[in-house]
């Protein structure tokens, strides 16, 4: 049986003592998590996308299954990682994910973001001009997890994709459906990694 691994790319903390915890024990169900801090605040988007790119041709040289979970801003770099390398992806799921810039709503948040941590902007900019590539069968593959009561820092249009399963979970803020997603409602995230 192939090795399942689950690359997760976490927000602008770049946090990963929290989500490693959590996802510790995935291993019980034929996952083994990478989390993959990619250092928002430096350089550019570029630079990180080539990072995971890395890790997931590594991966699939050793004969791997690969997944993608993107976290918060990690959403939107898993998404662009996944349109450089379809082949090699078996699924992916954006937890709270800023996926686009969605012009016309209040967007205090993502410019104070993407002004403080340009690779951020430069990640959403990217996926929205290219969310368009995705086909049915691709977005049959993702997993966008976001909050039913609001988040306070993405608005809710920018956190799904059409023809993708979204998930809302009972739940409001950024912070605390995140922790939520990784915990309370595990379950549908592990479900949907290993149909």
């Amino acid at each position: 049986m192939k090795q399942h691994s689950v690359i997760i790319v976490p927000g602008l903390s770049d946090r990963t003592l929290g989500i490693k915890i959590v996802v510790a024990w995935w291993h019980l169900f034929g996952l083994q998590p990478l989390v993959l801090p990619v250092i928002w605040k430096e350089g550019k988007f570029k630079d990180k996308l080539d990072m995971i790119l890395g890790y997931i041709e590594a991966l699939s040289n050793a004969g791997h299954d690969i997944s993608l979970i993107g976290i918060s801003a990690g959403g939107s770099a898993v998404l662009n990682a996944y349109i450089e390398r379809p082949g090699s992806i078996k699924r992916i799921v954006s937890i709270c994910g800023y996926l686009r810039n969605n012009a016309g709503e209040d967007q205090t948040s993502f410019k104070k973001h993407a002004t403080e941590n340009p690779a951020f902007g430069e990640s959403v900019s990217l996926f929205e001009k290219r969310e368009n590539e995705l086909i049915n069968q691709d977005r049959k593959k993702i997993l966008t997890v976001r909050a039913r009561f609001g988040d306070e820092l993405i608005p809710d249009r920018a956190a799904f994709l059409v023809g993708a399963t979204n998930l809302q979970i009972f739940s409001r803020g950024h912070a605390l459906s995140i922790a939520l997603a990784l915990t309370l409602y595990f379950n549908r995230i592990i479900s949907f990694l290993k149909p």
